[in-house]
């Protein structure tokens, strides 16, 4: 909502002074991914973000071009709205090029204007989906504030002065994140590496047992659970095993390979992943799946299994089959790895704890399930999400797209262990240090937040009229406006003009003066009328409607001429002459 504006500043509709220009698509075929002679560059969305990703198309493929001072909108998606600038070339249809007349903004007082809710809530109530975005007649009825040229240029610089100063202190802000971000891994390396705990495991040497103990156990426990699941097999199958040879097909766990792996304490080891867990993928997402012996859960996606914690802000259901749900369903201490997305994703993950009753995971997301409760699953997962990154990175299988890393490879994971003691050792001394850093974070990121916040409300004020002090201009809006819209009617009735074809009696007529096309006439008469009565309509050239305003221009100054606006809805649609005599004693 626009609160009361200055006397020197108008209220506009966007498409009374403005409009926008869809950009070019060539076809993909004719795209390039480096510059070559006869190319240009064409701008998509992603190219004023951090990473982009430039794309060259044939200059004769392209009609909309656009220059670095020029102003887009962002049309489609999550971008939509996004107001964009500082670069030239070509352009997709993904933008729309902003077209203003300089004489009535300067470049950086729109640029910051289209940026505040005056343009952006409406652009966001469109009753379309972001997807299908918005058109021009969406756009036209948006009112914008408008402040005399002088004003602008001032309110322009006070921004940019206010916010270089928010920037400074965002930017000393990002750089203390980033130290206790740095601090933050390597407190999870060391703790991962026995690094954290080598004090304490000094002052508890009398206590901790041989690592080669702890894994004849935990081999055991995985020999144990699948002796386990062949019995439950056998009696899903209506079957009992006459004697114990079936126990003979049990295949040992490979040893890890260690090559690329830190070193860790003498007390500890290093086991594959499926030497300590047991692995499995999760269901495939189908649309098409009958609703008839299914049931509708909650499932955990990519997006969902951040890098050291959950995002459940956002879950989908999924309907699952009856028979599948019971394998499906996580359990209390799962770790869970992603399968796919970007290469430097691949393997992040963390433990389940039961967030969310009844809840299971899609197939691009893996769930590995402890054999032994001697074994603490955050410290598993910690290793997965700092040394286990390169693992991934260089295990991962790259597509056009995506990235992904399959069971065989996770299997293989080499993962450290070491007693139960010290693990959970481990978890105490990180919770405490990371805790504390994850706080202090949560501070600065609060802080980033309240600076975003504050350009907000700093833009608020500008497009008010709060933020500077009235500046003394010679002309206000209005009277820039009535400039402005003089000459774009100008400019329309020079196009109408151009495109009339003289007709029968216009081709019989010559050329007279205007004004003496005004004496002899018996009414008032419009742009058009005189056009054609002076006999211009035969000379519909640039120059010709040129000489045609330029006479109207000396007639006009004539005493005895009258111009009248001819006015529709409070809008100005054109003028009409009228020769009226002034007689001497009327003229003094």
């Amino acid at each position: 909502m626009i609160k009361e504006l200055p006397e020197s500043w108008s209220l506009i509709s966007f498409g009374d002074f403005l409009d926008i220009q869809g950009g070019s698509q060539p076809p993909k075929s004719a795209f390039k991914s480096e510059p070559s002679d006869g190319y240009i560059r064409l701008l998509q969305i992603r190219d004023f973000g951090k990473k982009p990703v430039p794309t060259y198309v044939p200059k004769d493929s392209v009609t909309k071009l656009c220059e670095k001072d020029d102003i887009f909108v962002a049309r489609y998606g999550a971008s939509l709205g996004r107001i964009l600038t500082g670069m030239e070339g070509a352009y997709n249809v993904a933008l729309a090029k902003v077209i203003y007349s300089k004489a009535l903004f300067e470049k950086k007082y729109l640029f910051y204007l289209l940026k505040t809710s005056i343009f952006q809530a409406p652009i966001m109530m469109i009753s379309r989906s972001a997807q299908n975005g918005f058109n021009k007649g969406d756009l036209y009825p948006i009112e914008i504030p408008v402040a005399p040229k002088k004003q602008q240029l001032a309110i322009s610089n006070k921004i940019e002065e206010l916010f270089s100063h928010i920037d400074a202190g965002v930017a000393g802000l990002k750089q203390a994140k980033a130290k206790l971000q740095q601090y933050r891994q390597s407190v999870l390396k060391d703790a991962v590496t026995g690094k954290l705990t080598e004090t304490w495991r000094e002052q508890n040497a009398d206590k901790l047992e041989p690592a080669v103990e702890l894994l004849e156990r935990i081999l055991q426990e995985r020999r144990a659970n699948w002796e386990a699941e062949q019995l439950k097999a056998f009696e899903e199958k209506g079957k009992v095993p006459r004697d114990d040879k079936w126990k003979d097909k049990y295949k040992d766990p490979l040893p890890p390979e260690t090559e690329d792996v830190p070193d860790i304490p003498i007390e500890w080891g290093y086991l594959r992943l499926e030497a300590i867990s047991n692995i499995q993928g999760g269901i495939t997402v189908d649309a098409k799946r009958k609703s008839d012996e299914t049931t509708l859960l909650p499932y955990l996606r990519v997006a969902n299994v951040q890098r050291g914690y959950l995002d459940l802000s956002k879950m989908k259901d999924i309907r699952v089959p009856n028979d599948k749900v019971d394998s499906l369903l996580l359990q209390d201490g799962d770790i869970l790895f992603n399968e796919g997305g970007d290469r430097d994703k691949l393997g992040r993950g963390w433990v389940w704890r039961n967030e969310i009753d009844k809840c299971i995971y899609q197939n691009h997301v893996f769930r590995a399930r402890l054999y032994s409760n001697e074994l603490v699953p955050e410290f598993v997962s910690i290793f997965g999400n700092t040394i286990g990154k390169e693992y991934f990175i260089k295990q991962g299988k790259q597509t056009t797209n995506l990235a992904s890393i399959n069971k065989t490879k996770l299997s293989a994971f080499p993962v450290p262990f070491c007693s139960l003691n010290e693990m959970t050792k481990i978890i105490e001394f990180v919770t405490n240090k990371v805790g504390k850093t994850d706080r202090t974070i949560i501070e600065l990121d609060k802080k980033i937040l309240h600076a975003s916040q504050l350009k907000s409300s700093i833009l608020a004020k500008a497009f008010s009229g709060e933020l500077i002090e009235n500046i003394e201009t010679d002309e206000t809006a209005e009277q820039l406006l009535e400039k402005i819209q003089a000459e774009k009617q100008l400019l329309e009735e020079k196009a109408k003009l151009a495109k009339k074809k003289p007709n029968t009696r216009a081709k019989k007529m010559d050329k007279q003066p205007i004004i003496n096309v005004l004496k002899k006439a018996k009414k008032a008469l419009s742009v058009d009328e005189l056009f054609e009565q002076a006999g211009f309509q035969n000379d519909v050239s640039p120059e010709g409607i040129e000489a045609f305003y330029q006479e109207l221009k000396i007639v006009t100054e004539n005493e005895n001429v009258t111009v009248t606006p001819v006015m529709l809805k409070e809008k100005k649609q054109g003028d009409k002459f009228e020769y009226k005599e002034v007689k001497e004693n009327e003229a003094g």
